[in-house]
């Protein structure tokens, strides 16, 4: 029982301060279905800083807040990298990881060979902008930038075939004959 004890308290103890910065803002709403999304300019792979706004380029996005210590992140970055590709030219998928180190989001990257954008808030003001209250969240963006949805918690196969339908219906109509 003691020991049991002990291993709690030690990984308590590793753990917290993991999830301090990104859950500080917990408490406090993030920004309301219907509102603009808050841009941000934060560095891709290479190092490039990379705004929502060039990211989005008028297309319907989800924008995704995950962790590579995140195990229900890290089961729904494969299908939210495989709804990017089916969306391509139409629509993005774009992940925003909130570790504050850079290495384990490389490795889960290189792991999954991640296809779909993903950008590195290490200093979490993208978080202190979005405040998601849950790891992973998803805000659903709209051409023009408006936040149309929010998906807190791991998405399944079926909730992710959902979400691209509610992509795909933010599309302008296809210009007739």
């Amino acid at each position: 029982m003691r020991s049991h004890l002990l291993l709690t308290a030690i990984f308590a103890l590793l753990v917290a301060p993991l999830l301090v910065p990104v859950f500080a803002h917990a408490g406090s709403a993030g920004p309301a279905i219907g509102s603009a999304a808050p841009e941000f300019a934060l560095p891709d792979p290479e190092g490039v800083e990379t705004t929502l706004g060039a990211l989005r380029a008028g297309r319907p996005v989800a924008l995704s807040f995950w962790a590579s210590w995140c195990s229900p992140c890290l089961q729904e970055l494969p299908l939210l990298d495989a709804l990017h590709e089916r969306l391509q030219g139409v629509g993005a998928v774009i992940a925003v990881n909130v570790d504050q180190e850079r290495a384990p989001a490389d490795a889960v990257r290189t792991r999954h060979g991640l296809r779909l954008p993903v950008v590195f808030d290490a200093s979490q003001s993208a978080v202190a902008s979005y405040r998601p209250s849950a790891m992973p969240t998803t805000y659903v963006l709209a051409p023009d930038g408006t936040i149309r949805s929010i998906h807190r918690g791991a998405m399944d196969a079926a909730a992710v075939v959902a979400l691209e339908a509610e992509l795909r219906a933010l599309l302008p109509p296809p210009e007739g004959p």
